[in-house]
């Protein structure tokens, strides 16, 4: 399998889906061993935190490569005071939208995915956020999350989110083919021929991917002639 360093490097997308980020990634990063190529992507911070509101984490930290909506994944933790999880992030908080359970190809549930929206002196703003929730972890004040903070794809062209994200007024019609990538199971990286179809199960391929081993194809010609 090629690593996940050179598929970004061929213009793919990381773009986990919801069942590779708590049944591969999540248990890694709560185990200490996040896959090295992936620390560009995953970043570890407090979300949930003073300094924490959407447009502080935008200016800290670089949103994934060729990501439309400003895509930045975070491995933070949920806090429960008195048994319910604070989500304040300085001065505004995340408020729920809606959670979905995260179900494998055999449809046995491995985890959670909750949907929040930002929300500061009394109005939405127009950043969105996914915390993903693993079912392995025992329950206590304190629960290891990875967390998806990005743009709505519903705001305005002069919204404050956008240039907050770094989102691209325009992407360019190139990247809109690229494909989304992950790590398989065994520590590899897989590709996809689709960017939108990252998300949707049973769409994985391994490497087959025409026109990435063509650039590979190409990128060993011009070393062998060197």
């Amino acid at each position: 399998m090629a690593s996940l360093d050179l598929l970004l490097k061929l213009g793919f997308r990381f773009n986990p889906s919801p069942e590779d980020v708590v049944t591969y990634y999540l248990p890694r990063l709560v185990a200490g061993k996040q896959p090295k190529d992936t620390e560009a992507c995953i970043h570890r911070t407090d979300v949930y935190g003073a300094k924490a509101e959407p447009g502080d984490l935008a200016g800290r930290f670089a949103p994934v490569a060729r990501s439309s909506s400003g895509d930045r994944f975070f491995f933070t933790e949920c806090r429960r005071v008195k048994g319910r999880v604070s989500r304040a992030a300085g001065g505004g908080t995340w408020v729920s939208q809606s959670s979905k359970d995260i179900k494998n190809r055999e449809g046995i549930k491995v985890g959670e995915i909750k949907n929040f929206r930002f929300k500061k002196d009394g109005k939405h703003k127009d950043w969105l956020m996914e915390e993903y929730h693993g079912c392995m972890q025992e329950a206590g004040d304190v629960e290891p999350v990875v967390c998806r903070i990005y743009v709505s794809p519903r705001a305005a062209q002069d919204s404050a989110a956008l240039p907050d994200f770094g989102v691209e007024e325009e992407i360019k019609p190139q990247h809109r083919a690229t494909g989304a990538v992950t790590h398989t199971q065994d520590g590899g990286a897989e590709g996809l021929p689709k960017a939108e179809d990252a998300r949707s199960p049973g769409c994985r391929m391994k490497m087959a991917v025409h026109e990435m081993l063509i650039q590979l194809q190409e990128t060993e010609k011009n070393i062998n002639m060197l």
